[in-house]
């Protein structure tokens, strides 16, 4: 039986993400409210909105590549400096052509704006990444084999979707559009410098050792020796004796570009209602405050939800059966969201808090042991492992820009076929990664014979 373990390393990843998480949901409630004050049409706010998507799922990789040689420590402060600059260029973006604010209202103008809010939407992207890129690299290099980083993680993202959408929301009732997001941005920073001083530093004091490396675990070591395959007789490797394994040779090798998928459609399945749960709701009659509500309902069964998790089977075979029944039944949840009768929606709102779970919590590290087991031959575990994790957010956030795109694709057809298309690319996906998601028998790759 699998314990819960906790100690202030869990926490100061948990603390990172609840900050990044929530800033960055402050935006969401709030910009479209502003920009439709200052007359701008909706149709901007797409863009503005998918801005973020794009940076977000392009710096990963890059940001990989070099958290080994900046430092993961600093790359997660950087990041939040970053964050708070946008902020405040943020709460100024509406007054860079006052002058000119009833001559661009008359043409229905703003490029100017429209502009620089997706500037900074991009950079805003790219900024969490970095932050969110870090701590999942932390999270499975320094605990590999223990699964309860991952749940102390997606926890602290939880909490941060909940509490983001209530604080701006409030600030910007409160203080109006440039003071809400000038107070943003000094939280921020303030939090980045704290952490910086404080968190980080005694986070990576506990993890190095006397000539400054990560300490990896156990675990770690062992992936490069006999794995425990859970009932695999062969595993596939990769001879990288010649080449260090890149972004693009992740995605080259079918098993790991499989598995990165999985994380893409759980999240289709998750944004996909973003854009458009509202109105569906509202055609229920449903009241503004009680659409706010079923809104954070996914969040509220969540939480608690990454932590039981731990007591499903995490040896490699398990982790491989749970994810794919977590994507197969998710289907579940999405078919219900689009049933005609408002507890029926509500219970599969619930149930997208519940059902997929697993893959949020199971996924990034059964891809490192992939990766690990196919690579068996690269020089740095550090490279591998942070590659990994750029590609995992890279795939998680590619998930988010495919279901924002749905709306427009297929708003047309109707609600209900919205979600029967999202229900079918669940279907598929579990059947890809259950039979080819993971290292089996008869490939094109050396064959490594491990005890068992």
């Amino acid at each position: 039986m699998a314990t819960l373990r906790c100690d202030r390393r869990y926490l100061t990843l948990a603390f990172i993400a609840i900050c990044a998480n929530a800033c960055y949901t402050t935006i969401a409630p709030v910009l479209p409210l502003e920009m439709d004050r200052h007359g701008m049409s909706a149709n901007y706010v797409s863009l503005i909105f998918l801005a973020f998507s794009v940076g977000s799922a392009s710096a990963p990789p890059l940001v990989a590549y070099h958290l080994e040689s900046i430092g993961t420590e600093n790359i997660i402060a950087l990041g939040m400096i970053g964050t708070s600059v946008v902020f405040l260029c943020l709460s100024y973006s509406f007054d860079v052509n006052d002058k000119d604010q009833a001559a661009d209202e008359e043409q229905g103008g703003h490029i100017l704006i429209v502009g620089l809010l997706t500037l900074l939407q991009l950079l805003n992207g790219i900024f969490f990444s970095s932050i969110s890129t870090s701590y999942y690299s932390l999270a499975t290099l320094v605990f590999a084999g223990d699964d309860s980083a991952m749940s102390w993680i997606e926890a602290g993202v939880g909490i941060g979707y909940i509490i983001g959408p209530i604080f701006s929301t409030f600030l910007y009732d409160v203080y109006g559009f440039k003071q809400a997001y000038a107070l943003i941005s000094l939280g921020m920073i303030t939090v980045a410098l704290f952490a910086r001083k404080f968190l980080l530093i005694d986070l990576m004091k506990m993890t190095t050792n006397s000539d400054g490396d990560v300490n990896f675990s156990s675990d770690v070591e062992s992936r490069q020796n006999d794995v425990d395959l859970g009932g695999y007789t062969s595993i596939e490797t990769i001879d990288s004796n010649n080449e260090e394994p890149t972004t693009l040779s992740l995605i080259m090798t079918p098993k790991i570009f499989i598995s990165a998928t999985s994380i893409t459609c759980i999240n289709v399945s998750a944004t996909f209602l973003e854009p458009i749960l509202a109105k569906r709701l509202d055609s229920f009659d449903v009241g503004k405050k009680q659409i706010g509500l079923i809104f954070s309902v996914a969040n509220i069964v969540y939480l608690p939800v990454v932590f039981l998790v731990q007591y499903l089977p995490k040896d490699r075979s398990g982790r491989h059966r749970i994810i794919a029944m977590s994507t197969f039944l998710t289907i579940i949840a999405v078919l219900l969201v689009g049933c005609n009768q408002l507890s029926l929606v509500v219970i599969g709102i619930g149930l997208t808090g519940l059902l997929p779970t697993p893959v949020w919590v199971f996924l990034l590290p059964f891809m490192q042991e992939e990766s690990t087991i196919t690579f068996q031959g690269a020089k740095s575990k550090r490279r591998l492992n942070d590659i990994t994790s750029g590609m995992y957010n890279s795939f998680m956030t590619l998930g988010q820009v495919i279901g924002y795109l749905i709306d427009p694709i297929f708003g047309g057809v109707g609600f209900y076929f919205t979600t029967r298309f999202v229900a079918t690319l669940l279907l598929l996906q579990s059947f890809l990664f259950y039979f080819f998601g993971a290292s089996t028998r008869g490939s094109r790759y050396n064959k490594i014979k491990c005890n068992i």
